[in-house]
C-alpha cells in the first residue's frame, strides 16, 4: 500500500507543480498589418472631405470649357507639387504624367479646348433594391487618405460632335485638403460611341 501511495505522489505532483506554474509567455504579436477601410454609402461613410472633394474634383472636370477661370478652379484642387496621372489611348507607351500646377493647367485646358458636355460621375451600384456611390479610402502614409472611385466618363469631341463614354477607376492621394497624386484607370477598349 505503501509503495502505491508513493507511486500516486509522484505521478501527481508533477502534474500539480505544472497546473502551479507560471504561465508560459505568449509569442509576440504579429507585425502590424495595414487594414484598409471600405465604407459602403459615399455619404453615410466616408468622411464628409473625403465626399466633397471627390464630388468637387468632378463638378471642377466637367465644367471645364477652356476658359481661364474654370481652369484655375481645376488646378486649386492640386498642390503645388502634385502629379497627374493617365494613361494614352492609342499608345502603347505608357501613362503620361502632368506636374502641377503648369502640367495640370495644361491638361485642364486642353481638355476644355477640345472637348464639351464632360459629364463624368460617380458610378452607381445596385444591391438588394438599393444603389450607391461608392468611395473606397485608407490613411496613407503621407499623412492623409488615399481614395479609389468607380467613376463614368462621358464627353462631346467639339470638333467632330461625336459623343464618347467609358467606365474608369481614379485613386487620388490627399494632403492638407488637397490632391498630390492622381492616376486615372481606364481602358482605352472600353471608349464607346453614344449612338444618338
Amino acid at each position: 500500500m505503501r509503495r502505491a501511495a508513493i507511486l500516486f505522489a509522484a505521478s501527481i505532483i508533477p502534474v500539480c507543480l505544472l497546473a502551479q506554474a507560471p504561465p508560459t509567455p505568449k509569442p509576440a504579436a504579429p507585425a502590424k498589418v495595414p487594414i484598409v477601410i471600405i465604407p459602403g454609402l459615399a455619404e453615410a461613410a466616408a468622411p464628409e472631405a473625403i465626399t466633397s472633394l471627390v464630388k468637387t474634383w468632378l463638378d471642377a472636370w466637367n465644367k471645364l470649357d477652356g476658359t481661364a477661370a474654370a481652369t484655375q478652379k481645376f488646378v486649386d484642387l492640386y498642390a503645388p507639387d502634385a502629379t497627374h496621372e493617365v494613361g494614352s489611348p492609342g499608345r502603347p507607351l505608357g501613362p503620361e504624367f502632368f506636374a502641377a500646377p503648369e502640367g495640370i493647367r495644361k491638361m485642364a485646358e486642353e481638355f476644355g479646348k477640345t472637348c464639351t458636355e464632360a459629364a463624368y460621375r460617380l458610378e452607381t451600384f445596385t444591391a438588394n433594391e438599393k444603389a450607391s456611390d461608392l468611395i473606397y479610402y485608407a490613411d496613407g502614409p503621407w499623412g492623409g487618405p488615399a481614395i479609389a472611385v468607380p467613376y463614368t466618363g462621358a464627353f462631346t469631341v467639339r470638333e467632330t460632335k461625336r459623343r464618347y463614354f467609358y467606365p474608369g477607376v481614379a485613386v487620388f492621394h490627399i494632403k492638407a485638403g488637397k490632391i498630390i497624386y492622381a492616376r486615372f484607370y481606364q481602358d482605352r477598349d472600353e471608349l464607346a460611341e453614344v449612338r444618338p
